[in-house]
């Protein structure tokens, strides 16, 4: 995630250009990075090379690397 030279994160871009928010905090994290896992285990397609990480490796680094698009609510 980058920052601004105020210091403020820039937000996000999801898929399809859909600007997202930068994670809050670390459980808003693990909340997204779980449901992805989940779609990876049911056959989603990985976003980034998975270079033979496990499936929950794999979903943090796409959250973390701003390829999964998620909404706070």
């Amino acid at each position: 995630m980058s920052a601004d030279p105020a210091g403020a994160p820039q937000p996000l871009v999801g898929e399809g250009g859909n600007v997202v928010s930068p994670l809050d905090n670390r459980f808003h994290l693990v909340s997204v990075a779980c449901l992805r896992v989940m779609q990876i285990r049911n056959g989603g397609r990985p976003r980034l090379d998975p270079a033979g990480h496990k499936p929950c490796v794999m979903a943090v680094a796409e959250v973390v690397a701003g390829v999964v698009p998620y909404y706070n609510s």
